[in-house]
């Protein structure tokens, strides 16, 4: 697997400041074309033996950066000879420096050892996911002060010919400046917390198939659940119980440090997007168009007193709100197409 270097990460730290994603302008897996020599550097290889997949070509299976430029790539590694293996490839840039990929599971991770160069070394931790069994679908989280985490799915060859039910298909979905996750796997929705797991749903706790979305620095995980039966916003601490926040109506997917939550609802036959203050107060953002759906993603910190939402509306137009002075802008620039932002 190859990823374009230096300039590129550049360029995608640049995007990920605004949220903003072009979907021609990520590039894996593929060398740079003659007109872009200009403007990027070449490809360089950051992945081991083992990929590209031959019976799929090269694989990102997942990228995160945080504002600083700090970037992690995850990929699947297999071994189609004997003995048969899947593991977790991962590489870290830092510094505009990719250290050397790692395997970040199965039999063991191994040291790196330090050469003194800055913002450039990682050291994979002495842990593993166990030996005999498949490690596959990575998913990758970087948080503001440079936590990083990695989860997959992992299944013990040893079960394979029983009819058992595993906690597999685990995917962490946010990370805070703490270093706690939320995620999901068979079991339900679990919020995670110095070495320890919390899961949401119980026999005690009145809900059930809660999915949780975004988490804040103060701890508070926003998400839906059905609260005795009724599908609904909720909010979650660490081994609390969610607990609803708005009607029934609406969908959530964001939260900040001022307990401020996006998402959306319907409005007659459009979704609409809207903004909910600590106190439950809605303040609905206006579609691009009164004639089709628009559909928040991120909601920023309070800063100065301003408040950013960014989302996207039907027909590939993103937007951008600000909640202060009620200011819609639709984000496009000139040539563009097939603009959407990404939470």
């Amino acid at each position: 697997m190859q990823i374009l270097a230096r300039n590129l990460v550049k360029t995608l730290y640049r995007m990920a400041r605004v949220n903003l994603s072009l979907a021609a302008a990520l590039a894996v897996g593929v060398m740079a074309q003659p007109a872009l020599a200009a403007n990027w550097s070449s490809t360089s290889t950051i992945s081991p033996a083992l990929q590209p997949d031959p019976t799929r070509d090269s694989q990102l299976n997942d990228v995160a950066v945080n504002a600083s430029g700090l970037t992690v790539a995850a990929w699947d590694q297999y071994k189609f000879y004997a003995p048969v293996s899947a593991s977790v490839g991962i590489a870290i840039q830092s510094g505009e420096r990719w250290a050397s990929p790692c395997t970040f599971s199965c039999a063991g991770i191994p040291d790196q050892a330090p050469d003194n160069l800055t913002g450039a070394d990682i050291v994979c931790a002495p842990t593993t996911s166990g030996f005999k069994g498949f490690s596959m679908t990575p998913k990758v989280a970087v948080g503001a002060d440079g936590t990083m985490a990695v989860s997959w799915t992992y299944q013990d060859s040893a079960l394979l010919g029983q009819k058992v039910q595993v906690n597999a298909n685990a995917k962490a979905v946010a990370v805070n400046d703490a270093g706690d996750l939320v995620g999901a796997d068979l079991t339900g929705a679990w919020f995670y917390s110095n070495g320890n797991v919390a899961y949401t749903d119980s026999s005690t706790s009145g809900t059930s198939g809660t999915r949780l979305f975004a988490l804040n620095n103060n701890g508070v995980a926003v998400g839906m659940s059905y609260v005795s039966g009724i599908y609904q916003p909720v909010t979650y601490q660490f081994n609390g119980v969610p607990s609803p926040v708005l009607s029934h109506g609406y969908a959530t997917v964001d939260i900040n440090d001022a307990g401020m939550i996006t998402g959306w609802f319907k409005n007659g036959n459009v979704e609409q997007s809207f903004v909910a203050d600590a106190a439950g107060n809605i303040t609905p953002i206006p579609n691009l168009d009164p004639a089709i759906n628009c559909r928040s993603v991120r909601i920023s910190q309070a800063n100065n007193g301003n408040v950013w939402v960014v989302g996207n509306c039907a027909g590939n137009r993103p937007f951008r709100y600000e909640l202060t002075s009620g200011t819609l802008t639709e984000l496009t620039f000139a040539g563009s197409s097939n603009l959407s932002v990404r939470g």
